[in-house]
């Protein structure tokens, strides 16, 4: 049987060090991030490059600007997120640099890798509640909206995307990250990044509370939202009104479910986090 120190670290331990991966579905799934993420990221590269095109050449803007850079954002967090919870995450856990990692003492690299996934974590949270914010004061405000949403951009949500997640990541600089062993039913090898029961513990209470806050304030304002525009269709005989109406209402919809499911994911790994420090 393996002994570990009190905190799973597997540095030096010698079964770690001349551990060799099998080469299985384990090990294979390090890669299959990247079938998805790729297609992505040159998904997105062709919609801003058409949509700075057609700002040029047309004169003319399809979308909202400030909609469109907090659409930019949030892909952009997410690209953030994914290479920050891959580095932590899914290469470790497919053993591939287990052995390299029992060699390595503790150090504040993996501490750096942790910080940065969740800043991209944070700014993934953060940009849907933006969003609803612009939104509503474009339906509250339809005829000035365009000074008022300039505004808050430039006074709050650029501020927001950069304060929130370099202050909620701040208190994990003292840390000193490892590699610890993940509990069952991960393989003997799967290994992660850790800053630690304490930084962790943490980490997981300001995770659940700022998802939950920002998850709550945009169901407000989507409910907000929803009745603005319903009132406003109930009182207009205009078809077009109409017509307009029932578009934005899908498309509230639409935002609604597209947060539901990060939402859901996010909180069902901040439990499981939880559950491991409390075992």
């Amino acid at each position: 049987m393996i002994t570990v120190p009190a905190n799973g670290s597997i540095h030096g331990i010698p079964e770690y060090i001349e551990y060799i991966p099998v080469i299985n579905y384990s090990v294979l799934q390090a890669f299959i991030p990247f079938v998805y993420i790729i297609p992505t990221v040159i998904l997105m590269i062709v919609i801003y490059v058409k949509h700075r095109r057609a700002e040029k050449l047309m004169n003319k803007v399809y979308i909202d600007p400030n909609i469109f850079t907090l659409i930019i954002c949030y892909f952009t967090f997410n690209l953030i997120f994914f290479v920050g919870d891959y580095l932590r995450l899914n290469l470790p856990s497919s053993g591939l640099i287990t052995s390299a990692c029992a060699r390595t003492e503790p150090n504040w690299w993996y501490t750096l890798i942790i910080i940065f996934a969740y800043t991209g974590d944070y700014g993934t949270i953060s940009c849907p509640f933006l969003t609803s914010i612009i939104r509503l004061t474009m339906i509250m405000s339809p005829h000035n909206h365009s000074k008022y949403c300039k505004m808050i951009m430039r006074r709050f949500v650029y501020p927001f995307l950069v304060l929130i997640p370099v202050c909620l990541t701040l208190r994990n600089i003292p840390a000193t990250g490892y590699c610890r062993q993940l509990d069952s039913p991960f393989h003997f090898g799967a290994i992660v990044f850790s800053e630690g029961e304490f930084f962790l513990r943490i980490n997981v209470f300001i995770h659940l509370f700022f998802s939950y806050l920002t998850f709550g304030s945009h169901v407000i304002m989507s409910g907000i939202m929803f009745f603005k525009i319903r009132t406003t269709s109930y009182n207009n005989s205009s078809n077009r009104t109409k017509v307009l109406s029932r578009k934005a209402e899908l498309s509230l919809t639409l935002s609604m479910a597209s947060c539901i499911v990060p939402f859901i994911t996010n909180s069902i790994v901040s439990v499981i986090n939880s559950s491991e420090i409390i075992q």
